[in-house]
This record gives C-alpha cells, structure tokens and sequence, in this order.
C-alpha cells in the first residue's frame, strides 16, 4: 500500500472497518505506527465512524472471531492510538449527540458479553486502559485537566458524563472481578458527582473478597485519586 494522503475509515463499509483495524500479522504489533498511516490526514466524515464503532461493540465477539487475540488487541490500541483516534468522535458536536450517546452505551455489551469472558493475557492492558483514555479524552476536549469541575460543563458534555457514568455503573454490576476492576479504573478518573457513592457502596458489598491492598485501591478509585 502507497501513502495515503487522506485516509477516511467513515467511507469503508462494516465489515471492511473492521477487517482494515483487526486483519493484521500478530507479528505486526505497531502496524498502525507505520508512516502510511501515522503522516495521513484521518478525515472523520459524519456520523458513520462511531456508527461503525457502536455496532463493533455491541457484537465484538461476531465482528472479531476470526482474529487471534493478540490480533484484536492490537487492533484497539490502533483505534485509540494517535493514528486513527476514533474515539474523537464522541466529544466532535458535528455528529448528533444521540450517536455518541449510543456509542457510549454500546460499551457495556462489550465488556458484559465479551470482555468478562475472555482473559488472554494480551487483552489485559487495553481493556484496563479503555475508560482511563475515553475519560481522559473527555476532560482535556473540555480543557479541564488537572481539577475537572462539573458544574463548569455544557448540556452536552454533562450528558455525555452522564452517560459514560450510567454505562459505568451497569459494568460494574458485570459477575466478573476484571471487568469489574476496569470500570472501577475509569469511574476513578471520571469525578463524576456518582462515583463516591457508588464506589463506596461496592466495597461494602464486596470487602470480603479483597485482600487490603486492593481495598486500598478500591478507595483510590472512589476517590479520584488512582494512578
């Protein structure tokens, strides 16, 4: 392949999306770090990239299962690296507000009904990292990176807080103590007005299954302090 001027993932269809992130060599970790990629100008057009992402989420398992998963781990690092970004498209206000919203939710389907069943080693980190990048795209597309204030926040932002909230809370309802521990990381960074009590809530409930240090984390967690 020549070096692409432009490329733009919104004019590919479903299948040729996620064909273009996830068939990759496993040997080709970086693939999207290639100057072909990394020099081109990603063009977002309309509403169909995060179109594309909420129907990758909500079926992941189907849209993946062709691909090892060294292969779909590599394949989120490019969505979320500087190459592509395509997580830009839920804080850009050209696209409706109810297509970033349903993006949002259809994270929960991807950590319910795939993440808490598979637990490659290699799938650890992205998973772990996912609400950290989102939530902290979220903030600095406000400006707002060392003491985020709520109240400082326009209708749409506060509704998309709201929601990366209410999707947050229904994974941590997911039976399983790592997809449970990767909303807990990202509710630690969202200070969101719901989170201490939400947090605090989980660790009465669940205190008897953690050693101390986790309950410490736990506690960081709940109180936006966590690394």
């Amino acid at each position: 392949m020549s070096n692409p001027a432009t490329l733009d993932p919104g004019s590919l269809s479903f299948d040729q999306f996620v064909a273009f992130f996830f068939e990759h060599p496993e040997s080709e970790q970086f693939w999207y770090a290639d100057a072909r990629y990394a020099l081109a100008d990603v063009i977002i057009s309309g509403p169909t990239v995060a179109d594309h992402l909420t129907r990758l989420f909500s079926e992941f398992g189907a849209a993946t299962a062709g691909y090892s998963p060294a292969q779909i781990s590599h394949g989120i690092w490019a969505i979320f690296s500087p190459s592509f970004a395509l997580m830009e498209v839920l804080w850009d206000s050209n696209i409706p507000l109810e297509n970033r919203t349903a993006c949002i939710r259809s994270m929960l389907a991807l950590f319910r009904d795939y993440v808490a069943l598979h637990d490659a080693d290699v799938l650890q980190k992205c998973f772990f990292m996912w609400w950290h990048i989102i939530v902290t795209g979220f903030w600095a597309h406000q400006g707002q990176f060392d003491k985020p204030d709520v109240s400082q926040l326009d209708p749409d932002a506060t509704t998309l807080l709201n929601t990366i909230f209410e999707t947050l809370t229904q994974i941590v309802d997911v039976p399983d103590p790592r997809t449970q521990g990767y909303a807990l990381h990202g509710l630690g960074h969202l200070h969101h007005p719901g989170v201490r009590g939400l947090v605090q809530q989980y660790i009465e409930q669940n205190k008897g299954r953690f050693t101390e240090e986790h309950v410490q984390w736990i506690e960081q967690c709940r109180d936006g302090v966590v690394s």
